[in-house]
C-alpha cells in the first residue's frame, strides 16, 4: 500500500545517508595525505575555524594527554568535527563547548551546546 511504500522509502533514505556518512567517517580514519592535522592536535585549528565562522567556541581541556592510537586519536578529531558541525547546523547562534578530558584509562571528547528557545526570535 502506499503509506507502507512511503515509510519504507523513508527508511531507505535514511540507511543510505547513514552508510554515506559511515564511509566519510571511515575514509577521514583512513586519511593519511597532507594537511592540517585530523587528529587531536587540530582541534585548537577546528575551534578557530569555527570561530571564524562566528561561533563562540570554548575548548575546555583537562588532564594529562597521552600518546593514543592513530585510529583513535583521528575519530576524537572527527568527534568534535561532527560535533560542531551538527552545532552550526541546528543550533546557529547558540555557544558551544568543546570538552577533552584525559582519564587514567580513558580519553572522553564531548561537544555540547545549550538547546535553542523554539519560541526565540531567529538568529541572523
Amino acid at each position: 500500500d502506499p503509506e507502507t511504500r512511503a515509510a519504507a522509502r523513508r527508511f531507505g533514505d535514511a540507511v543510505r545517508d547513514a552508510v554515506d556518512d559511515l564511509h566519510g567517517l571511515v575514509g577521514m580514519l583512513r586519511d593519511e595525505s597532507p594537511g592540517p592535522a585530523r587528529d587531536l592536535t587540530g582541534v585548537a585549528a577546528l575551534v578557530g575555524d569555527a570561530e571564524r565562522a562566528g561561533t563562540e567556541v570554548e575548548l575546555v581541556q583537562r588532564g594529562t594527554p597521552t600518546v593514543l592510537p592513530p585510529m583513535a586519536d583521528r575519530a576524537a578529531y572527527a568527534v568534535v568535527e561532527e560535533g560542531l558541525a551538527n552545532a552550526a547546523k541546528h543550533a546557529p547562534g547558540t555557544p558551544v563547548t568543546v570538552s577533552i578530558t584525559w582519564e587514567d584509562d580513558a580519553l572522553l571528547v564531548g561537544v555540547s551546546n545549550p538547546v535553542p528557545d523554539p519560541l526565540a526570535e531567529p538568529v541572523g
